[in-house]
């Protein structure tokens, strides 16, 4: 029988009883490293070696599909997970996997600048760039963030990359104890903290992505990946989005947004209801 797609985001922590469904781009490096250091293991030299530890020994998909459904219905286990606004994810994705043509952003990018079948014109330009480069992969041009939604509205939301994956797809049908938000992660990660009677020491890297934009408010979703390493702060995610891309955002992501959207009003209600 074959395995959820699913089963591989879920880091299981049989000393503390507690299930962790990481989303790509939702502080997922700096919460695996906090999963090492809980299960008492010497964090490794770089995310990536992180990444590929917890998936072998750590992930519910090294489990049969027995084992693994029964620890995600039992009510020893805690389950957790952290979304968060999933138009900034989107962003987040693009500006790390495409515009910093890191995995698997390369693979992407030849993809699409290769072209379809019929795509003659892309398809002698992509030959011309193999054959200069020896990748065929413009990383110069890259691909806008326009065609890169519409690339991502092609494909079905099951076979899109985890790291644009709707977070919705990620967590599938599995009940939570609790989904916090990324925008709300001092507080939300403290109550998860609470809840196991673990120390709350999660330490969180990309603080320097994270610097205040100065620059001109303006469109940036037909920029080329080359004028986009320019900037020395990325613009922010709304600055992406025209009415049209929106649109077909919404085509992919609406249960994102909608799940997003209702425990960011459940949290002001909850915070306005204790003042």
């Amino acid at each position: 029988m074959k395995k959820p797609h699913f089963y591989k985001q879920f880091l299981v922590n049989r000393e503390h009883r507690f299930i962790y469904c990481y989303v790509p781009k939702v502080a997922c490096s700096s919460l695996k490293l906090w999963f090492l250091r809980v299960a008492g293991i010497a964090v490794p030299l770089n995310a990536q070696e992180a990444h590929a530890f917890l998936d072998k020994n750590f992930s519910l998909a090294a489990m049969s599909s027995a084992q693994a459904d029964e620890l995600l219905r039992s009510s020893d286990y805690y389950r957790f997970a952290f979304i968060r606004n999933p138009r900034a994810r989107l962003v987040s994705a693009y500006l790390d996997k495409i515009v910093e043509a890191n995995d698997p952003g390369p693979c992407v990018m030849k993809q699409f600048q290769k072209g379809r079948p019929w795509q003659l014109r892309k398809r002698l330009r992509y030959e011309w760039l193999k054959i200069k480069t020896g990748s065929g992969v413009d990383r110069q041009q890259g691909m806008t963030f326009r065609e890169f939604v519409h690339l991502v509205a092609r494909q079905s939301p099951q076979q899109l990359d985890p790291h644009w994956r709707p977070q919705t797809q990620i967590l599938g049908d599995v009940p939570m104890d609790f989904v916090g938000l990324m925008e709300h992660m001092t507080e939300d990660f403290a109550h998860v903290c609470q809840q196991l009677g673990l120390e709350n020491d999660l330490r969180m890297t990309n603080r320097s992505r994270t610097r205040a934009y100065e620059g001109p408010r303006k469109c940036y979703a037909d920029w080329t990946t080359a004028q986009l390493r320019e900037l020395d702060t990325p613009p922010p995610f709304e600055c992406f989005y025209t009415p049209e891309l929106m649109e077909i955002f919404l085509r992919v992501y609406q249960q994102d947004q909608a799940a997003f959207q209702q425990l960011f009003d459940d949290r002001h209600c909850r915070n306005a209801d204790a003042a």
